[in-house]
């Protein structure tokens, strides 16, 4: 390096120290956050993977607005490409004009998409239900009812307890619907 131009590198430095440290403190910490995202990733990726695992979390879901016939159940089974495969139903409700749920199934002998149980217990009844913990306006012991446009024998439950499900990763989104 030049010795002048090295003299006049450093004269800019001490006439400017304001900027200098901007300088430096900008490439740190843009240093630090490329450090940190490449370290955090895999750390992530691994816990997704241990909490998909451990729910047993479905690959894919086939849903259908009609509803799937004992044919389309057995031809699913036959694929040599599926493992595991289980029906179940789903209803999309809409509660009140700025509300509209989902209400799953549940089958205390499912393999698939596992709740992990947050407080309570899960349904022994019919007449029973768990709710996403995020339902923060409900309490073990109240009751939860569903409008007669829900298609369900049962229109008032008893919530039993609050559950995390693995088909809501995020801790906002729930999801889309067509109705409401």
């Amino acid at each position: 390096m030049n010795t002048t131009y090295f003299k006049a590198t450093i004269r800019e430095i001490t006439y400017s120290w304001g900027k200098f440290i901007s300088i430096v403190l900008i490439i740190l910490l843009g240093s630090l956050l490329y450090v940190g995202i490449r370290a955090t990733g895999p750390d992530l990726d691994n816990s997704a993977d241990q909490y998909f695992a451990h729910q047993n979390l479905g690959d894919l879901t086939l849903t259908s607005t009609l509803g799937l016939s004992n044919r389309d159940l057995s031809l699913i089974h036959a694929d040599a490409q599926v493992q595991t495969a289980e029906p179940s139903h789903m209803v999309t409700v809409k509660k009140s004009p700025n509300q509209v749920v989902q209400v799953y199934s549940y089958v205390k002998s499912a393999k698939l998409n596992q709740l992990k149980l947050v407080s309570g217990h899960l349904p022994q009844k019919a007449d029973q239900i768990v709710l996403d913990q995020k339902a923060k306006s409900y309490q073990i012991g109240d009751r939860y009812r569903l409008p007669a446009t829900a298609g369900l024998k049962t229109k008032t439950f008893k919530v039993v307890g609050f559950v995390n499900s693995p088909l809501f990763v995020s801790s906002t989104d729930r999801g889309t619907t067509n109705v409401g």
